[in-house]
């Protein structure tokens, strides 16, 4: 029996449906890639999956009794909980009494330890320490440090913060949008020895090859709001994908050809006013709105960037920089640093050493609490968030 059923699902948000009537069932043990261009709908699919989003029609279908958890493509701009309060939210109700004696467990006067007292009455008539031993257990395992705020981790780290959230309920299908996202090398090893740990179905969205090679036992393209299942590995896929849409192609340059032959007969036969065919008549009008209706592959995009009025030669300078957040944590030190225009920089390093920290420093939107960071005359920046998925 599926785990998960999709059955005609339908939803329009202009012209043309982003999803027509789209099927799909996923197995027990699965690990679905859930492929498709920009924009098809990839990540609004899995969202009416998790019920985010209420379809126009058709029927989602979880097998009674199994259990759905989700990793978004998305990282909490500023989210100011410890790690342990994010991976506990994941049972609501007794999530929230665990969080709050987490808290006030760090407080020693007399006004918290009763706090402490009622929260305790509270968690064990949830039966709540088996759960706060569960999320003690994963945080442990994936190195997360239970007190640190969401917002002073890397986005590397905060993708650990959330799988151990998604994770920590044991669920039976698991949905992951763009699950190597802020992610450095290693941390993409580390995600998929945790997934291939996990023994429940998974339906995920990625443009990681690798990953995908990895991770993937079957397929399925969103293609013009249809599910296209390939019961096949990625390379594969891609093989067969070619040659369906050359087969694509080549029906309908036919079908364009026999209506363009159609249209000319037509208009012969008006000319000459002999009767028509009505049976050739009806079919032809029936040529035409199902070319209407064709709905085409989307193509490539070409765009030019005008050339800005140039800048000082000097970019940035820092001098013995440094940055330390408010709890201590220090991540840049001592930086000495030129940059002039026309560098070309790559940056690297671990999940959590600072990458997206150092760059905010240079583009002013953080002050050194060390040292000094100069920033060039008449600057134009671009900048591309790792936020920004």
């Amino acid at each position: 029996m599926p785990l998960l059923t999709l059955e005609k699902i339908s939803l329009s948000f202009g012209m043309h449906p982003l999803l027509d009537g789209a099927t799909l069932m996923i197995d027990p043990g699965e690990r679905v890639c859930l492929l498709g261009r920009n924009g098809e709908g990839k990540s609004t699919l899995l969202k009416i999956v998790s019920g985010e989003v209420v379809p126009d029609g058709g029927v989602v279908r979880l097998e009674e009794g199994s259990v759905l958890s989700v990793l978004p493509q998305s990282l909490p701009s500023d989210d100011p909980r410890t790690a342990y309060d994010v991976v506990a939210s994941a049972f609501p109700e007794t999530g929230a009494v665990l969080a709050e004696f987490h808290r006030l467990s760090q407080m020693a006067d007399e006004a918290s330890m009763d706090a402490m007292m009622k929260a305790q009455e509270r968690i064990e008539a949830l039966d709540g320490w088996r759960l706060d031993q569960k999320v003690t257990t994963i945080l442990g395992q994936y190195g997360i440090d239970p007190d640190r705020t969401l917002n002073t981790l890397s986005g590397g780290w905060q993708r650990r913060v959330l799988l151990a959230k998604a994770l920590v309920a044991e669920p039976d299908i698991l949905l992951l949008d763009e699950p190597t996202n802020h992610l450095d090398v290693p941390a993409i090893a580390w995600l998929e020895e945790a997934l291939a740990q996990f023994r429940g179905a998974m339906l995920f969205v990625s443009h990681d090859r690798a990953f995908i090679r990895r991770m993937a036992t079957r397929v399925v393209e969103l293609d013009r709001g249809q599910l296209i299942s390939f019961a096949a590995s990625y390379d594969r896929y891609l093989e067969l994908k070619e040659k369906a849409l050359e087969d694509e192609d080549r029906q309908n340059a036919l079908f364009d050809k026999r209506l363009k032959q159609e249209e000319t007969w037509i208009r012969q036969g008006i000319k000459a006013r002999r009767t028509r065919n009505m049976g050739r008549v009806r079919s032809l009008k029936a040529m035409r709105e199902e070319h209407r209706q064709r709905r085409v592959r989307g193509g490539t995009a070409n765009f030019s960037v005008e050339e800005a009025a140039k800048s000082g030669k000097l970019v940035a300078e820092a001098q013995a920089a440094g940055f330390a957040y408010p709890d201590g944590h220090r991540v840049v030190q001592g930086m000495d640093l030129t940059i002039i225009r026309g560098d070309k920089i790559g940056l690297v390093g671990e999940n959590g050493t600072g990458k997206t920290t150092l760059v905010r420093l240079l583009l002013g939107e953080l002050q050194p609490t060390e040292g000094e960071i100069r920033l060039g005359t008449n600057l134009k920046v671009a900048y591309f968030d790792q936020l920004q998925g």
